[in-house]
């Protein structure tokens, strides 16, 4: 019987329970689901395409945040999930972000079950889509905060960073930057789970990915750079340097650091970057990319898994 947790969904991509069979990484004694294999991409587009009409975050964000310390619980609950959970564990989880309009969906991709965590039907105003990669453990998160309409290719580039990087966690928004601003304000779930995953792993490394435009900048280092790195404060980190430097060498980039050798485009007033840092984090990466990189990272899976080998060489905490 398909019920609970593990309804289908009436999308175009639908997530189906086909009984109890091989997938043991919710839970230890065979009570896992295989789902069907659902596009995450298609999935992400589906939300923003079925976006409410209320796009506000001053009408939007704030009821749907519940009381104080509510979704800093459930991002928690959800990021431990794990092979002891239990499938009335799940709904429990699920039901409770309901509460806050939000639906948390089990998915198959590439031989792997993710959790969709995404806004209800009926409760569709750019919040924001999350996929948790619950039998990873690996320090890393991916973020796409202007993924609608403003920085083109992120979004696919998170995703496709995301099937092979092992990170436990990715986000992207699902409205245009006008109309909600993930990284311009503090009280949204985006920055919420930014805090959650950062103060559980102290030594990880989350990459939010953004693209500019050369002729748009200012200066003659940013005119030339094919990325402009930051982590949001005017006092980089050695490691952010020598992520420039491996990037260089293994991808041929002209790269430049915010505030050393270039002045633009430092993130000083990014909300993630602010709480990190006062948080202590240094785990911190602004990714500007002209561009030309976009390109070259949306076509070139080689490219990719050297930009992924740059952030686990470079940020290993062994190597600072």
């Amino acid at each position: 019987m398909e019920s609970g947790f593990w309804s289908p969904l009436p999308l175009g991509e639908r997530v189906r329970v086909r009984g109890l069979t091989r997938v043991a990484m919710f839970a230890s004694l065979c009570l896992a689901t295989a789902a069907d294999a659902v596009d995450l991409e298609a999935r992400w587009r589906q939300a923003c395409q079925n976006r409410s009409a209320e796009e506000l975050p001053t009408e939007v964000e704030a009821p749907n945040l519940g009381e104080p310390g509510r979704a800093e619980q459930l991002f928690e609950q959800t990021l431990n999930v794990s092979a002891t959970s239990t499938l009335q564990d799940l709904e429990t989880l699920r039901q409770a972000w309901r509460t806050l309009g939000m639906d948390l969906v089990p998915a198959e991709a590439g031989g792997e079950l993710f959790l969709i965590l995404e806004e209800a039907a009926g409760s569709r105003h750019g919040r924001g889509f999350y996929v948790f990669r619950p039998a990873s453990r690996k320090p890393l998160a991916l973020q796409a905060p202007h993924a609608v309409g403003d920085d083109r290719d992120t979004a696919e580039i998170t995703f496709a960073l995301l099937r092979h990087s092992g990170a436990v966690v990715a986000a992207w928004s699902t409205a245009p930057r006008r109309d909600n601003n993930l990284t311009g304000e503090p009280d949204t779930l985006f920055q919420r789970l930014t805090e959650v995953f950062a103060r559980r792993q102290p030594e990880a490394r989350i990459l939010q990915l953004h693209g500019f435009s050369r002729s748009k900048r200012k200066s003659a280092a940013g005119k030339k750079a094919d990325v402009i790195l930051s982590n949001g404060t005017r006092q980089p980190p050695p490691h952010l340097d020598a992520f420039a430097d491996c990037l260089s060498h293994r991808l041929g980039l002209r790269t430049a650091v915010y505030p050393t050798q270039v002045r633009e485009l430092g993130a000083t007033k990014n909300a993630q970057a602010i709480a990190l840092a006062a948080a202590g984090h240094a785990g911190f990466i602004h990714f500007e990319m002209a561009r030309s990189l976009r390109r070259r990272l949306t076509t070139d899976a080689t490219d990719r898994a050297a930009l992924l080998t740059c952030i686990d060489t470079t940020f290993n905490p062994e190597n600072r």
